[in-house]
């Protein structure tokens, strides 16, 4: 797993899947509680069978990536 530094206080954690490059990234959006480990073996699947790359990502504040800064609004799904 690969981190992201944005800031010294924010860092996010991804996963790239190999594919051919020549074909479009699939970027994996979960819903706004997820993380890379919650798609479990999703994401390789159905890249490799594509042979699309791919890309899927920690939220702030879920799985590797930092925690959150701030507390979360009703209206956070509707922020991001």
């Amino acid at each position: 797993m690969k981190m992201l530094e944005i800031s010294k206080a924010l860092t996010i954690a991804y996963q790239e899947i190999q594919g051919d490059d020549r074909k479009p990234t699939i970027l994996f959006l979960h819903e706004g509680l997820g993380c890379i480990k919650m798609w479990k073996q999703f994401p390789e699947q159905l890249c490799r069978q594509l042979g699309c790359p791919g890309l899927v990502y920690d939220r702030q504040g879920y799985g590797n990536s930092s925690p959150l800064s701030k507390m979360l609004t009703v209206h956070f799904m509707h922020d991001y």
